[in-house]
């Protein structure tokens, strides 16, 4: 994925981004919108904050306790 800045006050800038917005493999993202997590992140973040995490002392302990919460 490449990203493009273009500052959107020239005429022509306005015309470059109108065209790539008919463009299906163009996305444009205003640097005003907000991302916005799904809900799966949301819950992680969440749970994160509240302490909810696994610790582990190595690879092979972390897959392990994984294991066991699947």
């Amino acid at each position: 994925m490449a990203t493009v800045i273009i500052n959107n006050k020239s005429k022509a800038a306005k015309l470059m981004l109108e065209y790539l917005k008919t463009q299906s493999y163009a996305k444009i993202v205003d640097e005003n919108e907000e991302d916005i997590p799904n809900r799966a992140t949301v819950r992680a973040i969440e749970d994160a904050r509240k302490g909810n995490t696994i610790s582990c002392s190595s690879f092979e302990d972390y897959l392990e306790k994984v294991k066991q919460h699947v």
